[in-house]
């Protein structure tokens, strides 16, 4: 879990308090533009910060000396004070001036992050109101490092045991500098040792680098050093360029392109040693698309796939693969690096090169994963992992700390029997990943042999304007209308419920999509939280009834000699099973349901050596089995897997038995015979990939809610 009382959680609320008060205050002098009003609020906030902070130092003029600060500041040179226009300058010494007192607000830093969370606006009337700004920062990937973290990470980097202090430390995407900070206060003497603002005046000078994008920011880390480095004994050297204002993902490391950042000009020394020792970092976590929408955006997605990656560029542009084969490529061999990225890393598609790289090589060491409920970013719902890799051949287990969960150590051998092509990274214990690896060498078949699958046809961004929440044209249906075997086709739910099926297909045009709406189908959910008790949910929908893209279908193919409800009840069958519900969780790491990753599943491979003349008998008999309900599940499926008329585990017979279980549990309304058949499917899916028992207890006990505990 994450650490509780670490960071103030409501220093939102507090601090919206305060940018309104100080606007106000600010307001009385005179009519300002909004965005003009905001950003001086906001800076005389900070510089009030910074002189609380100035102000209880041995020498330094007390608090009420507001001339006296400002004119310390201005002798030593102060990063934030250089950011500032001259007009600007004038403007905000009357106004840190007129201010009661410097001592309420947070540290400098942490002042940054909350106010970045607020913005100021106004009614129509004219008032001026706070409102959080939290969201236009999430569509833009920024989550600030809780000091928590950014001390694990540090740790992690330069532990105590470490002799050799490093020559050179690099955050490409340093923010206010929280992640530098907390490496230099584990190189710096202690708090109390008066040589420590010596010290870290060396550590400017020589050791600590970062580049980052928003110049205020830049200013505010530069700032944080200076008042560790006690400006009362004079400008600091080396903080201009102890961060480059620049973007770091943007530009060739050996090429200089117009526009980018030159790497050889302003990191020449550390590049011609070799790079980087040490490399820290919490990228933004931004995809860049939508063209259409961000005037500049796709010339600078064209610069990025020019700036020299060769990893990094599957799918869509994300920033956080960006920075991730950024750091590897200025990070020296044998140096180490800390970065905070999405759980996404470890399973998407997407990041299969970065992760091919790290795993074979054995650079990665370490993975910390923290799951979206942990919040690891206060109030963002964001599933996160950090990795610590060491730029070194190696050929060790890699460690693995779920939360605050003791350490498992997981071999390369358990991640490449599972998924040999896109070498996802379960988060998941030894076991299970043993039990993973039988299930993929038992089941040799591919889902793409038995069925066909799509993304429902109906964009649901991109063709809102034909979806109605009044009666009126074609049923749609979304994931929130999905059920397992059942599909809610009623109306009392009525926003965004039908469907303006002829602008719809005018605007659609033609494709595959009109032939398979003439037809049922049998529909799944395509997004559905990670933390959400049950996310592979299946149902048959009629013919004719449209599907939003919040929903993927399965048509069955290659199962021409089946008849076709027995065939859509396997498919059925399958997807509402414990077994494919708890092996879909072991590389799912986002909240998205891809039909790539169901294809990707362990498939049975359907021999068909049941002798056909038995067949027939042996569907009826263990239908009615499953039908009568006179026996315990165990009993009843051990009368249907064992004795000399059963067919082989992966024999179509017990694929065709699945299919018909699944029918019947499509037809059952009692709950507690839904929940026998559901324990019985279960079995039978089990049985059909190879498995025994006690592995489906195994799946029991990681997803409790889905056990059947029958009365003895």
């Amino acid at each position: 879990m994450v650490p509780e009382g670490v960071e103030a959680r409501s220093g939102g609320a507090d601090v919206g308090k305060l940018l309104a008060d100080t606007a106000r205050r600010i307001a009385s002098g005179g009519r300002l533009q909004t965005a003009t009003l905001e950003r001086r609020s906001k800076l005389a906030l900070l510089l009030g910060a910074m002189f609380a902070r100035l102000a209880g130092r041995p020498g330094a003029p007390p608090a009420t000396d507001r001339d006296g600060l400002w004119r310390l500041a201005e002798r030593s040179a102060c990063p934030l004070l250089a950011e500032l226009e001259p007009l600007e300058l004038e403007q905000l010494r009357r106004d840190v001036a007129a201010r009661d007192d410097l001592g309420e607000s947070p540290g400098l830093g942490e002042l940054y992050q909350l106010l970045a969370d607020v913005k100021l606006t106004r009614n129509r009337q004219g008032t001026l109101k706070i409102s959080r700004a939290r969201q236009g920062r999430r569509r833009a990937g920024l989550f600030f490092t809780p000091g928590w973290l950014a001390e694990q990470m540090a740790a992690w980097l330069l532990p105590e045991h470490e002799q050799r202090p490093p020559r050179a430390v690099l955050d490409p995407a340093c923010g206010s500098g929280r992640l530098l900070w907390a490496l230099a206060q584990r190189l710096l003497p202690p708090a109390a040792d008066a040589q420590r603002a010596v010290a870290c005046r060396q550590l400017v000078q020589s050791t600590l680098r970062g580049v980052e994008v928003d110049p205020l920011a830049a200013a505010i880390c530069r700032t944080r050093f200076w008042l560790a480095a006690d400006p009362l004994q004079g400008p600091v050297a080396g903080l201009e360029r102890l961060v480059t204002v620049a973007d770091a993902i943007c530009g060739s490391l050996g090429e200089r392109q117009e526009g980018c950042l030159d790497w050889s000009s302003v990191f020449g020394g550390q590049l011609d040693d070799g790079g980087f020792d040490i490399i820290v970092t919490n990228p933004p976590f931004e995809v860049l698309r939508g063209y259409s929408r961000r005037r500049g955006l796709e010339e600078y997605a064209e610069r990025i796939r020019r700036s020299g990656y060769q990893l990094a560029l599957q799918g869509n542009l994300n920033t956080w693969r960006l920075f991730l084969e950024r750091c590897l490529q200025l990070l020296r061999p044998g140096g180490r690096l800390a970065i905070v990225l999405p759980a996404g890393f470890t399973t998407d598609r997407s990041a299969g090169k970065l992760r091919r790289r790290l795993l074979e090589s054995g650079w990665l060491r370490r993975l910390h994963a923290y799951p979206e409920s942990e919040q690891v970013f206060a109030g963002v719902g964001q599933a996160v992992v950090w990795l610590g890799v060491v730029k070194e051949e190696c050929r060790q287990a890699l460690e693995v700390h779920l939360g605050e969960q003791q350490a498992m150590l997981i071999e390369h051998s358990w991640i490449e029997a599972l998924d040999e092509k896109e070498l996802c990274i379960p988060l998941a214990s030894p076991e299970a990943l043993a039990l993973a690896a039988r299930l993929r060498r038992a089941s040799t078949g591919s889902f793409e042999q038995v069925a066909l699958g799509r993304v429902g046809e109906v964009d649901q961004t991109f063709f809102r304007p034909f979806m109605r929440s009044r009666p009126g044209g074609e049923l749609l249906v979304r994931g929130e209308h999905m059920a397992p075997y059942r599909v809610d086709l009623g109306t009392g739910k009525s926003k965004e419920r039908w469907l303006d099926a002829r602008g719809f297909a005018r605007k659609k045009g033609n494709g595959p999509w009109r032939e398979h709406l003439a037809g049922s189908r049998i529909a799944q959910t395509g997004i559905v939280n990670m933390e959400a008790g049950r996310r592979l949910v299946a149902a048959r929908v009629p013919a004719g009834t449209y599907l939003g893209n919040s929903v993927n279908y399965w048509l069955p193919r290659g199962l021409d000699d089946w008849p076709q409800e027995v065939a859509s009840g396997y498919l059925l069958g399958l997807l509402n099973s414990t077994p494919y519900e708890w092996r879909f969780r072991l590389t799912s790491s986002n909240n998205n349901i891809n039909i790539y990753e169901i294809k990707a599943l362990p498939w049975p491979s359907l021999t068909s050596e049941f002798p056909p003349e038995m067949l027939a008998g042996f569907l009826e008999r263990a239908t009615e089995l499953l039908a009568g309900g006179n026996y315990s599940v165990l009993g009843a499926i051990r009368q249907i897997t064992a004795g000399w008329g059963a067919p082989d585990r992966g024999d179509r017979a017990v694929a065709m038995l699945i299919g018909r279980a699944a029918l019947l549990r499509e037809q059952q309304q009692d709950r507690q015979r839904c929940r026998w058949l559901d324990a019985a499917i279960d079995h039978l899916v089990n049985w059909h990939l190879g498995l025994d028992e006690p592995d489906l207890d195994l799946m029991y006990r990681r997803l409790p809610a889905r056990a059947w505990e029958e009365k003895r």
